[in-house]
């Protein structure tokens, strides 16, 4: 076996061991295998060298020659990540004796905080959908379900009937890496849940072919039968948004970023709001408490007498 199919090899085994001892969803593991491919690529088109043979300076050559093609500050950064883990696994497997990153500072990048809409913004984004016709029932219902869960695109397209207590007002949501979590559901996303279960959904099912049995079993299906998809829904999000003229940047995730704010703003705590999004790091629901008191500051700027 070459040198260039021993180190896919050993890759494919990193990958392998993020999918089934990690459990990191398949978007996550797509990320990491796009990562090292590219480096493999440079390392053994370009530096002529091997997994085995990488030390630091490989790994900043690498970084440079990314930058000087154009690609981002985050790019660059969240490529030094994966190889860090790619590295540390193979030292722990006894396939390195040392981490060649190890002594590569990280990358600092300036903090991004997410964008949201207001509440009064969230409210004409769910509205707008025509209820008198079935895609739009359907389509009004399924905002309603990720505002009141902050469900991720992918959650909501992969809402199957049994995940849903409509009786106890609950979803159950099969989130990233497998992880399951129970979130309540506004009494508003149920009534429009009842309504499109009763009857839009049954006649959207008619058109269902054999080729696509499991979208029987999905809760939001396109005019086909089939179940709905990521890009469909980054789609109509988009055209629903524009029609009522909301920005232009607005996307399914944003209805997930306006969960979490509002939940703060309106004094939920944070550990409530972590275990709601399935966040397994607090570090990372943290940054909705920046959103939170940005508001309160334009708020306290824009109405105190002596601000």
């Amino acid at each position: 076996m070459g040198g260039a199919d021993t180190d896919r090899k050993l890759v494919d085994e990193f990958l392998e061991h993020l999918r089934f001892e990690r459990n990191l969803s398949a978007n996550t593991i797509l990320a990491y295998e796009q990562d090292l491919v590219q480096f493999l690529s440079v390392l053994h088109e370009r530096f002529g060298r091997k997994i085995r043979q990488v030390e630091r300076d490989d790994v900043i050559r690498f970084l440079d020659v990314r930058m000087r093609g154009g690609a981002a500050q985050r790019t660059l950064a969240r490529q030094l990540c994966s190889l860090r883990r790619l590295f540390l696994h193979l030292v722990s497997e006894g396939q390195l004796p040392s981490d060649p990153t190890e002594l590569i500072e990280p990358m600092k990048l300036p903090m991004r905080y997410p964008s949201v809409l207001t509440m009064e913004e969230v409210a004409r984004l769910v509205e707008a959908p025509d209820r008198e016709t079935p895609e739009g029932l359907r389509d009004r219902t399924l905002l309603e379900v990720m505002y009141a869960a902050g469900l991720r695109v992918s959650e909501a397209c992969g809402l199957n009937i049994e995940c849903l207590y409509l009786a106890e007002r609950f979803v159950r949501v099969d989130g990233k890496g497998s992880k399951q979590r129970l979130v309540p559901l506004t009494s508003s996303a149920v009534q429009w849940l009842e309504l499109y279960l009763d009857g839009v959904r049954a006649r959207l099912l008619k058109s269902a072919t054999r080729l696509h049995p499991e979208s029987r079993q999905r809760v939001f299906i396109s005019r086909r039968g089939k179940g709905l998809t990521r890009q469909a829904v980054w789609k109509l999000i988009r055209q629903y948004a524009a029609a009522v003229g909301l920005k232009e940047d607005v996307h399914p995730h944003m209805l997930r970023h306006c969960f979490a704010t509002h939940l703060l703003l309106n004094g939920a705590d944070l550990r409530v709001v972590q275990a709601l999004l399935g966040h397994s790091d607090i570090s990372t629901t943290e940054i909705y408490t920046h959103l939170t008191r940005e508001d309160l500051r334009d708020a306290f700027r824009a109405f105190h007498p002596r601000a």
